[in-house]
């Protein structure tokens, strides 16, 4: 079993020496974004709740909450966890950054679209609706802040997987060169010379 070290950094894995160890840096940085991002989010749901008052709730707010916000911000937590284990133990891969990376981007991609568009195509009318779109699009800017991380985060997992696979290469390499050198000098002098006539 891995040994969980909280005190782990990129750098005591050899698979993140190098400038790809950035990636690291970027994932803290998103993290201290995504708390103010929260904050900004619960605000605006306690305040679209007592702005809609006590007008029947036929609308569905917490289906485009769900569309707007959910579906990225959820499994970002758990990435969030799974990552921060995977450090800690010194088993964060570089492949399995990239994959977890280009899996959450999704996500992120699709609520930084929606968001703005639900707040921009708001067909219902209630008190303070405006300062609500206002709130919608500030949370957009949040969510493009952390999905421009994300794609740096990308590329430095991408640069990571290229630095492992060509270490890992040049060991194979060495490997096979090795095997085929001869473990003894051979003379072929004497299987040459008695072929002439």
């Amino acid at each position: 079993m891995a040994r969980f070290n909280i005190r782990a950094k990129p750098s005591d894995d050899p698979r993140w020496r190098g400038g790809h160890r950035h990636y690291f840096t970027l994932f803290t940085i998103k993290n201290l974004i995504i708390i103010p991002f929260v904050i900004f989010v619960i605000v605006e749901s306690r305040l679209l709740r007592s702005w809609w008052g006590d007008q029947p709730m036929d609308y569905d707010f917490k289906d485009h909450w769900w569309h707007r916000i959910g579906i990225a911000l959820l499994p970002d937590a758990a990435l969030t966890l799974g990552t921060t284990f995977g450090l800690c133990t010194q088993n964060w891969h570089p492949i399995t950054a990239v994959v977890t990376t280009i899996a959450i981007l999704g996500p992120w991609v699709y609520c930084t679209f929606v968001n703005p568009f639900v707040a921009y195509s708001n067909e219902r009318s209630f008190r303070n609706s405006d300062t609500w779109s206002n709130l919608c699009y500030g949370e957009a800017a949040f969510q493009v802040v952390i999905t421009i991380i994300y794609f740096v985060m990308l590329g430095f997992a991408s640069k990571g997987v290229h630095v492992w696979r060509k270490a890992r290469g040049e060991r194979h390499t060495n490997f096979e060169m090795n095997a085929r050198k001869p473990s003894q000098s051979t003379d072929y002098s004497e299987y040459t010379a008695g072929s002439r006539v």
